[in-house]
């Protein structure tokens, strides 16, 4: 359909003129503070509502409103004052306020969608590098020189003249690549976000032309508006495949959620005007558990987590639990609870973590051209939300040390391939696992049974070991609430109502429009700096206890993890202040959290470098004897006897399986070795 346009004060005002006035009467203002998108590209929000006050037609299905977008392009340079140099395919416009009925979750299309106009909200998944493509070749005759221009249309092979139009022959022809006119096009797949059921959703490609190809990232969440277009999913099949052209890209903010606020709404504020709303919040999670001490910090923990911090520049906001504990310890539970009230939760278990990792992979798949393509990993797409991994001891090391700058960086750095990504990682990592032996063993030292690099553990603010340790009253606790809970649960069987005393108190829907809400309004700030003195008291009392101690009691990074704590306790709290009472639940969290992880040491002291370094003070001891009497012993070319070594270790006072277990710790991380002439009954150092 052309375009019929209404008439205007100037009743000859060409097609030009009449959206200049629109954008002049409408986007004065944003034109002169026109924010530039990635790449130094003016990107400006039209309003659908302005659009369709000003000019009607917009709505009809048959207007073409690619014409619409390349007339306002032109008429935002037209109005932009500061006179760069821009063409107007340069020009990034984002399509906001768009009726519910033009919106659409993937797969979930009109049926008679194909050939229309809409929008479709989605994560981006995977993004193939930015390649140009010709829109208008240049082709020239071998046989008589003459040059013609041939307009390309869709993705396929070139089109050539028909004939010369010159000597009138049928080539041959070459292409004069240099005067070609092209465009940048990149192909971007987005697919359905965590929260979002994803029951035969599928997902959709989408090209995207000029400026866009440069708004976009992996693990963002957009929406993105143009012509659906279906075609044969294979030749000559029936089946239709969709993808779409996209001439518009919206950002979505943090809280595009499929919960209904709105719904909530009474409740949401009974919650938060309850005496303790986050005690109260924990006796809903899970509530067929038993709840020892240890457990039930760990709960702590992960609602407080659910929330978040505040955030702000330079600093993560995001909070990091891990739980190892013993099989049969709840473990997995508390991750599926938590999966299932978090607004934007993102499930995986450590068995499955290979290709994408944890953060991004260069995939060679079926996505786009065969070049690569990069697919984005667990962190990046549970950005602005929660990653929650099971079995995080099956987690292949490289997997997991990628994952160490991302955890605390909050982005995801990728270049392969010709392709490279910056991509958003602000996610809060939930991880369980196992110790290194599949069990505590009661005799070792904790620290000593965490089969993770030092660098990874140190990423998180709160580490819970939950053992299942014998206890009669503690057993007995358990089984009781565990029958209880299932005679409860087959009443029907018994012909009897069903009476769930274990039934949480709020159902999860309710929790998680709890969280989503909190999240998204509730901004909490200090009173007054004074309120969070206690924590530079703790951490400087701590300190100083161990001045001449020669181990490092703790490090900032504990004080870090206590003030996120706090700002997550007063806004699980639905409070704009951080109050004394969340200052002082952070500081006893973190500190049960300290004695759980070990950074208690066998000695009953703190040494934080059992957590930042993977070793304590008395292994580091062990550690220096040995390197002391490899040293003296070393007078051959054998090296030294590694008998005599033990022997004068244990003569030192040092138990000799340790000090057996302590060499083997040094051999196998290269610290020593076993020269090659003398088999393994001599150790030289490195």
């Amino acid at each position: 359909m052309s375009l019929d346009y209404p008439e205007r004060p100037d009743p000859d005002a060409s097609p030009a003129e009449f959206w200049r006035a629109f954008i002049r009467d409408y986007y004065t203002d944003a034109v002169s503070s026109m924010q530039l998108a990635p790449g130094e590209y003016p990107l400006i929000e039209i309003s659908w509502d302005h659009l369709a006050a000003y000019y009607p037609a917009i709505e009809l299905e048959e207007v073409d409103i690619d014409e619409v977008l390349s007339h306002l392009r032109r008429a935002v340079l037209d109005l932009d004052t500061r006179g760069a140099a821009y063409a107007p395919e340069d020009v990034s416009i984002s399509l906001v306020d768009l009726p519910e009925e033009r919106v659409h979750d993937i797969g979930r299309y009109p049926r008679d969608a194909a050939g229309s106009y809409l929008a479709i909200n989605g994560q981006v998944s995977h993004i193939d590098r930015i390649k140009d493509k010709i829109t208008l070749a240049v082709f020239e005759c071998l046989r008589c020189g003459t040059t013609q221009e041939i307009p390309q249309h869709g993705d396929d092979e070139l089109g050539e003249p028909h004939e010369c139009a010159g000597c009138e022959r049928q080539g041959p022809f070459k292409l004069d690549k240099e005067a070609c006119e092209v465009t940048q096009r990149r192909l971007v797949r987005l697919s359905p976000p965590p929260e979002i059921s994803t029951s035969g959703a599928g997902h959709i490609d989408i090209e995207l032309e000029d400026a866009l190809t440069h708004l976009v990232h992996p693990g963002e969440r957009v929406r993105v508006f143009g012509r659906l277009e279906a075609n044969p999913e294979s030749e000559g099949s029936r089946i239709l495949e969709y993808s779409q052209r996209a001439n518009s890209v919206a950002h979505l903010n943090a809280q595009i959620d499929a919960l209904d606020i709105e719904e909530h709404r009474e409740a949401i504020e009974a919650i938060a005007e309850l005496d303790d709303p986050i005690e109260a919040l924990k006796d809903s999670f899970a509530p067929h558990l038993h709840r020892d001490e240890t457990l039930d910090a760990a709960i702590e923990g992960i609602v407080l987590q659910l929330f978040g911090a505040t955030r702000a520049p330079r600093w993560r906001s995001d909070i990091h639990v891990l739980l190892l504990g013993d099989p049969s310890t709840a473990k997995s539970e508390l991750l599926e609870f938590a999966e299932s009230v978090h607004p934007r939760a993102k499930f995986k278990s450590g068995r499955s973590v290979s290709g994408t990792g944890l953060t991004a992979a260069t995939v060679k798949d079926e996505f786009g051209s065969e070049a690569w393509s990069v697919k984005a990993g667990l962190l990046v797409l549970a950005n602005e939300g929660l990653a929650i991994l099971d079995e995080i001891d099956k987690v292949p090391d490289t997997a997991l040390q990628a994952a160490h700058s991302a955890l605390e960086n909050q982005r995801v750095s990728h270049i392969k391939a010709g392709i490279e990504a910056e991509m958003p990682a602000r996610t809060s990592l939930l991880a369980a696992g196992n110790p290194k032996h599949g069990r505590f063993d009661i005799y070792e030292p904790i620290n000593e049974q965490i089969d993770f690099d030092a660098s990874l553990t140190s990423r998180f603010d709160l580490i819970f070991m939950l053992q299942d340790l014998p206890d009669s009253d503690r057993d007995g606790a358990v089984v009781r609430q565990i029958t209880r809970s299932i005679y409860d649960t087959t009443a029907h069987a018994r012909g009897e109502d069903m009476i769930d005393r274990y039934a949480p108190e709020f159902e999860q829907e309710l929790i998680a429009a709890y969280v989503a809400h909190a999240r998204d309004t509730v901004h909490p700030q200090p009173a007054d700096e004074s309120v969070l003195d206690p924590i530079e008291a703790y951490y400087s009392e701590v300190r100083d206890q161990y001045e001449h101690a020669g181990a490092i009691p703790l490090t900032a990074r504990y004080a870090e993890a206590m003030l996120r704590l706090a700002y997550a306790s007063a806004r699980a709290r639905m409070s704009e202040v951080v109050e004394p009472e969340d200052v002082d639940r952070a500081i006893k969290l973190v500190e049960s959290s300290l004695y759980q992880s070990g950074v208690i040491d066998e000695k009953g002291e703190f040494d934080a470098d059992i957590i930042e370094t993977g070793i304590s003070k008395p292994q580091r001891d062990r550690i220096k004897l040995l390197r002391d009497l490899i040293d003296m012993h070393d007078k051959s070319e054998e090296g030294a006897p590694v008998e005599l070594v033990i022997e004068e270790a244990t003569s030192e006072r040092l138990d000799e399986q340790k000090a057996r277990d302590t060499l083997a710790e040094m051999l196998s991380k290269g610290e020593a070795y076993h020269p090659s002439t003398s088999g393994e009954e001599f150790v030289r150092l490195t």
